[in-house]
């Protein structure tokens, strides 16, 4: 034990010690290698930076000699005749033999015939008349005056690596005259630019730059490989990285297999990689020198720190052993063992003193404990109250050292407490005690559940104890109220003549609450015997009983079944519901599209007679021809708010909101109803418009919302005048709409916004309409957030109020709307082109076939089809330009014509726009989503159809160019 505790100690304090220690120093080492890393890592980027500029300016250098050299030689060059095309040769040599002496990194400088590929003049005589046509510089000589350059190569003429730059020698100055010859400059590279990156200033004794072509084979000397240039190839990391034209540092293994950090890049114009690298061993050698002397200084300070905490464990643990012996014992039953007082630490101390005391109060507990183990074993086997009362008392009595005790039952009838038993006490004078008497002497035991004690006992109590000196009165009397059912039930009086010590307290205050938990529970078992018998005699009357509820359950059964039957009728007639909600809109959408259909026809035909007016058309005709389109107008807006309200009904409509100006809406309406209001003689005043604020609105409801109020108040105003007034908030815009009209009478004005509702709905009323502006007016608002409201007077006049959120339709942040994105596609290979563009027209009704036919007129070609199938193969086989089809086709409908035409290879580049009269929401989104090209609905607009045919067919003609 004690080895055990010095050993943990001594543990303990060495790893507490040691631990930050090292951690500093990890932390430092990381620090360090950190630092080497960065800034050796930017050394070698600035290098390599420098390298690759040195490396460019080399390459300037030899291009700015080549056009200067080749500048000069135009001045030697004419055309002497057939044959000879360089002229003072002599000349031409002595230039290039004085150009190569003063620049000694060429190696030999020649001309070579454009044609031939004949040396025609060289610094090296012997290599005159050499024929150079296979290599590099003859095969690509440009047309142009820029230098060019060859990739380094291995030359057998001279026997090593070079490079040669070249540039063509016109006749005379100027790029457009003919070629005279190429100048070629083959060059030294070993005492120019190997010996440029030989060069390892800043990069250490390991250091080496590193050039390579684009299939990684080293172009220059390296400082550890004997093999020439051009015979090794770099597959490090960095190079391979290089070569593909990327830049950055990394960490990888060189040509050698050794570890280095390498700095890499590219030079574009040759697709040269380059690297900077280092030995890892070099660059991190200053740290690990480092290390070691940080390591011998730690290894120290481990000594050092291990013999102190040796020494305070020692020291730490002996009082602790010491405390360890006392334990030993008072665990082999030895309770008066204590701790010596020795003078140690104050915590030392104080844990000894604890000890100690801990001790005390151990053995007290001890005592208790089994003082009130024996009571326990009293009361638990009790089965009788009498025969708990004297027993428990007796042990009460033995447990606690009092002289005498008394049991008192409470009488609740008499309100006094009955003597049960006693011990000790003069039995004569201990009879009833009044419950007036009890609380006086006891303190009032019954005013709570606690322990009461009595000190300072005058001697005239009858509470005195028979002794062989006589009659004797206590010191102490201990008050025991024995409580039932939260009330008290009897006490149990204990005496001292010397006082109750805490032990004997404690006891009782533990016991206590088992006294009147045994109490309530015998108690309670004599009054459960009590109901056992009544419950006896009531089971007899429930048997009764039993019968008359069967029934009732019986009839509540068969009231389940029949709530179950009318439940299953709801859910039958539920799903009529949806049903029937589900047939309404099918049957708004074929009603819109075979409503459209006819007016298709009725619109675009009437507006297409019109416009040929000044082919001779009788004027009453073309009256005629305007009435037809204009009430073929009002039906079609009838339509449009028959589909506008079940959309809003069912939740179908859609809002796209967007940044509006409502004055701009306000002055767009009135431009549009002064002319009808000048015509009845009404004044149409709008107020204000032009400080409204911008909102964020859906402007197609906004546009509806004031054209229905404004509209119906010129419609409903004979005289007087209109006046739109708008004020606006921070939060809200007002537009106010009154008018001097017939007035709307105060029982109709809660039925105006209803559908179909109109204030004079008889047959010979003075104003058309069909009811439902205001209820799509006052729908629309409330989409929208805002609300409607309306004051009239008849006779005097009526004013609408229309109240909107000036934020109320903001868009989520990073919402976007929806756009239809038109893509064009390519024409199908080998197609035919005619001067004249045909289109397939692909109708089953007849009449919107002619209306198709006189929009298009002669324009182009037609090919007209009346089913889906027909359409299909006059596509395969006519190959048009651009196909026109309706969705509702007999046999094969547009869809599926439309899919066989995009999976045919030979027809699916053909744009096919869709014409239908369907308008219900999401139809657009469907039909071009099935492989339609372009969507125009019915009924048809002349100039929008002829505009998406141009369009469409400029797309082709653009493509067929291409």
């Amino acid at each position: 034990m004690r080895k055990s505790i010095r050993t943990t100690l001594s543990f303990w304090f060495i790893l507490v010690s040691l631990t930050p220690m090292l951690a500093v120093g990890y932390i430092g080492y990381r620090q360090r290698i950190d630092g080497v890393k960065i800034r050796e890592s930017e050394k070698l980027k600035a290098i390599r930076d420098f390298k690759v500029g040195q490396i460019n300016s080399w390459i300037q250098e030899r291009k700015n000699d080549v056009k200067h050299l080749s500048t000069e030689l135009e001045a030697c060059i004419a055309h002497s005749g057939a044959g000879e095309r360089l002229v003072h040769r002599a000349s031409a040599g002595s230039l290039l033999q004085r150009f190569i002496k003063n620049h000694t990194l060429y190696d030999e400088i020649f001309i070579v015939d454009p044609k031939t590929g004949d040396i025609l003049i060289s610094t090296v005589k012997t290599a005159e008349g050499l024929n150079k046509s296979e290599s590099p510089y003859y095969e690509k000589h440009p047309a142009g005056v820029d230098v060019l350059m060859t990739d380094i190569y291995y030359s057998k003429a001279i026997g090593r690596t070079t490079m040669c730059f070249f540039r063509p020698v016109f006749h005379s100055n100027g790029p457009g005259q003919s070629v005279s010859g190429i100048l070629v400059s083959r060059i030294d590279l070993e005492t120019s630019l190997f010996s440029l990156l030989l060069d390892n200033t800043g990069m250490g004794t390991t250091g080496e730059t590193v050039i390579a072509d684009s299939k990684r084979k080293v172009l220059c000397r390296l400082k550890y490989s004997s093999q020439p240039p051009m015979t090794l190839e770099d597959d490090s990391i960095a190079m391979v990285n290089a070569v593909s034209g990327e830049t950055g540092i990394v960490q990888c293994n060189d040509y050698r297999g050794k570890k280095v950090m390498a700095a890499y890049t590219h030079v574009p114009g040759n697709q040269w990689g380059v690297l900077v690298k280092q030995d890892y061993r070099e660059i991190f050698a200053p740290v690990k020198k480092a290390m070691i002397e940080i390591s011998i200084v730690l290894v120290l300070m481990i000594a050092i720190f291990i013999v102190i905490a040796i020494f305070l464990a020692r020291e730490i643990a002996r009082p602790i052993l010491d405390m360890t012996k006392v334990s030993e014992r008072i665990m082999a039953g030895d309770l008066s063992a204590r701790n010596s007082e020795r003078r140690h630490s104050i915590e030392i101390d104080f844990l000894s003193r604890s000890f100690n005391e801990m001790t005390k109060s151990l053995t007290s507990g001890m005592i208790v404990q089994q003082g009130v183990s024996e009571i326990n074993k009293i009361m638990l086997p009790a089965s009788k109250l009498e025969n708990l009362r004297d027993k428990l008392l007796k042990k009460l009595i033995q447990a606690t050292d009092s002289i005498m005790g008394a049991y008192f039952i409470y009488d609740v009838i008499k309100k006094c407490y009955i003597h049960s038993t006693s011990f000790g006490v003069a039995g004569e004078r201990v009879k009833s005690l009044p419950e007036s008497l009890v609380n006086s002497l006891f303190g009032d035991p019954s005013s709570a559940s606690a322990i009461h004690s009595i000190r300072n006992i005058p001697d005239n109590t009858v509470f005195t104890a028979k002794t062989f000196a006589g009659n004797l009165a206590p010191k102490e009397i201990l008050s025991i109220p024995v409580m039932h059912e939260s009330k008290v039930a009897g006490i149990i009086s204990l005496a001292s003549l010397t006082g109750y010590q805490d032990e004997h307290r404690k006891i009782l205050e533990q016991i206590h609450p088992s006294i009147s938990a045994v109490v309530s529970n015998l108690k309670a078992d004599e009054k459960t015997k009590k109901y056992a018998r009544r419950l006896e005699h009531q089971n007899m009357e429930l048997e009764s009983q039993t019968c008359e509820l069967e029934a009732q359950a019986q009839s509540l059964k068969d009231m389940a079944d029949a709530l179950r039957e009318q439940n299953e009728m709801l859910e039958i007639q539920q799903k009529k519901v949806e049903t029937a909600d589900r047939l309404k809109t099918e049957f708004l959408s074929n009603m819109s599209h075979e409503l459209r259909t006819p007016l298709n026809s009725i619109l675009t035909l009437s507006r297409v007679l019109i416009g040929k007016n000044s082919d001779g058309f009788d004027p009453a005709d073309v009256e005629y021809l305007k009435i037809i389109h204009r009430n073929g107008g009002l039906l079609l807006e009838l339509i449009n708010d028959i589909l506008d309200l079940s959309k809003i009904e069912s939740g179908k409509m859609e809002l796209k909101p967007e940044a509006l100006s409502v004055g701009s809406v306000l002055s767009t309406i009135g431009e549009r109803l002064k002319p009808i209001a000048e015509q009845k003689g009404v004044e149409l005043i709008i107020r204000d418009a032009e400080n409204a604020p911008e909102i964020v609105t859906d402007p197609m409801r906004i546009n509806q919302i004031l054209q229905n109020i404004i509209g119906n108040a010129v419609k409903f105003t004979e005289k007087g005048s209109v006046t739109v007034r708008l004020e606006s908030d921070s939060e809200w815009i007002h537009i106010r709409v009154s008018d001097t009209g017939i007035g709307i009478p105060e029982d109709a004005l809660t039925s105006i916004f209803e559908a179909f509702s109109q204030v004079d709905g008889s047959s010979s009323r003075n104003h058309e309409g069909t009811g439902l502006g205001l209820t799509i007016a006052l729908k629309s608002a409330e989409m929208l957030g805002g609300s409607i409201d309306v004051e009239s007077r008849p006779g005097v006049g009526t004013a609408f109020s229309v109240h909107l959120p000036v934020n109320g339709m903001t868009k989520k942040r990073g919402e976007q709307s929806e756009t239809h994105v038109e893509t064009v596609k390519p024409l199908p290979p080998g197609a035919e082109r005619h001067y004249r563009k045909s289109l397939l027209l692909i109708e089953d009704n007849p009449d919107n076939m002619e209306t198709l036919i006189a929009v298009i007129g002669d324009r182009y070609d037609r090919i007209i089809a009346a089913d889906g199938m027909s359409g299909l193969d006059l596509a395969v086989s006519r190959l048009p330009d651009l196909i026109l089809m309706d969705i509702s086709l007999p046999g094969m409908d547009g869809i599926s014509v439309v899919k066989h035409l995009k999976s045919n290879p030979k027809t699916k580049n053909i744009p096919a726009i869709a014409l239908t009269a369907f308008a219900m929401k999401g139809d657009r989104e469907r039909i071009l989503a099935s492989g339609f090209d372009d969507y125009v609905a019915k009924p048809l607009d002349p100039d929008t159809l002829m505009n998406t045919i141009e369009r469409w067919i400029k797309k082709t003609e653009q493509r067929f160019m291409v």
